[in-house]
C-alpha cells in the first residue's frame, strides 16, 4: 500500500480533527431570542436538520449525538450561564477525551458585521466572556470556532446590555435566512475540514445580509 502523500495526509487529518460541537449562550426561555444565544440557535438548527434526538443532561451540558457528513459527532450546550461556559464544557471534554482542538465553538461577535460568519482556526476571546471562560477552562485558545456577527452596538450602549437584547424584528427575519446557510457552513468543516470551510465562507456574503440603514432602522 502507497504511503499517503503529505498533502493528502494533512487533508486527511484535518477532516478528522472535529469530533464535537458546543453552541455558547444562555439558559432559560428570557435568553432564547437575544443575541447572545446565536450559537446555541445555530445549535439547535443543526440538531434539528440532522434528525438528532433532543438534548441529555449530563452534568453541567446538555449533549447529544448526530450523523453530519457522515460522520458522528457530538453536540455540546451547557447548562450554566455564559461566563461559566468554560468548567462546564473543559469537564465533559476530559470525560469524553475530546481535545480542545476538536471542538468546534458557535458563538456571537461583535466585531463582524451584523449576519457575517467567520471561522478561525483559534485566537484570543476578543472579550467575549463565554470564550474567555473557555480558554481559562481548557488552557488554551486554540480551539476552533465560528463567529456569528452581530455588529457593534450604538455608541451609548453598554456592549454587555446590547448582546443580552432581544433581536429586533428584522434581524430575526436576518438570521433565519442566514442559520441555514451557517449549517451548511459547519456541514463542511465537518465533513471536508476547517481549512476548506474558511476558503468558503470566510468573507462571503451571507443570504439577505441587512444593509447598514436597516441594521440601524431595527435598533
Amino acid at each position: 500500500m502507497s504511503t499517503p502523500a503529505p498533502a493528502e495526509a494533512e487533508s486527511r487529518n484535518r477532516r478528522e480533527l472535529l469530533k464535537s460541537i458546543v453552541g455558547l449562550g444562555n439558559p432559560g426561555l428570557q435568553y432564547v431570542s437575544t443575541r447572545h444565544n446565536l450559537g446555541v440557535r445555530l445549535l439547535e438548527l443543526i440538531r434539528r436538520k440532522a434528525g438528532g434526538n433532543e438534548f441529555r443532561s449530563q452534568g453541567r451540558v446538555s449533549v447529544t449525538t448526530i450523523f453530519l457528513a457522515g460522520r458522528e459527532v457530538e453536540l455540546v450546550r451547557t447548562r450554566t450561564y455564559m461566563n461559566l461556559s468554560g468548567p462546564a464544557v473543559a469537564e465533559w471534554a476530559e470525560w469524553a477525551g475530546i481535545g480542545a482542538e476538536e471542538i468546534l465553538v458557535l458563538t456571537d461577535d461583535l466585531d463582524l458585521p451584523l449576519g457575517r460568519i467567520r471561522f478561525r482556526p483559534g485566537g484570543g476571546s476578543g472579550g467575549h466572556r463565554g470564550l474567555i471562560s473557555l480558554v481559562e477552562a481548557l488552557k488554551t485558545d486554540q480551539f476552533p470556532r465560528l463567529r456569528l456577527g452581530i455588529g457593534a452596538p450604538p455608541p451609548n450602549q453598554d456592549p454587555a446590555d446590547f448582546v443580552l437584547e432581544v433581536e429586533s424584528p428584522e434581524e430575526e427575519e436576518m438570521w433565519n435566512r442566514i442559520l441555514p446557510w451557517a449549517a451548511e457552513a459547519v456541514h463542511l468543516a465537518i465533513g471536508e475540514g476547517l481549512e476548506a470551510a474558511m476558503n468558503a465562507y470566510n468573507g462571503a456574503l451571507g443570504p439577505g445580509e441587512l444593509t447598514d440603514t436597516e441594521s440601524e432602522g431595527g435598533m
